[in-house]
């Protein structure tokens, strides 16, 4: 149940950190797995830093954690450019979803 709080918690930072890596990669064509790449390093150091602060045992969150992260930013890619990139890439753009509201 800790996972899932955690996970919670962390989802508007993730959706935040797609847009700042949508930003970072927009004048790089087919630059998804890179967006990707960035948003997980940036969510991995969140988690490291909340952990070291708390009770340690931040590869084993990260690693309970890591997947369904991969999930939520494909997820989000996905319905944000359901038809954008390569096929079978969906995480070829990323947006701050927020920016639409």
């Amino acid at each position: 149940m800790q996972i899932l709080t955690l996970l919670t918690t962390l989802l508007p930072s993730i959706l935040g950190l797609m847009g700042i890596a949508e930003r970072a990669f927009s004048s790089v064509p087919k630059s998804g797995q890179q967006k990707k790449d960035l948003v997980m390093a940036a969510a991995q150091t969140i988690i490291g830093g909340v952990q070291s602060v708390s009770t340690g045992g931040q590869a084993a969150t990260w690693q309970a954690i890591a997947a369904p992260i991969s999930q939520i930013i494909d997820a989000a890619s996905s319905i944000a450019f359901p038809l954008t990139g390569e096929q079978g890439n969906t995480v070829t753009n990323i947006v701050d979803l927020r920016a639409s509201e």
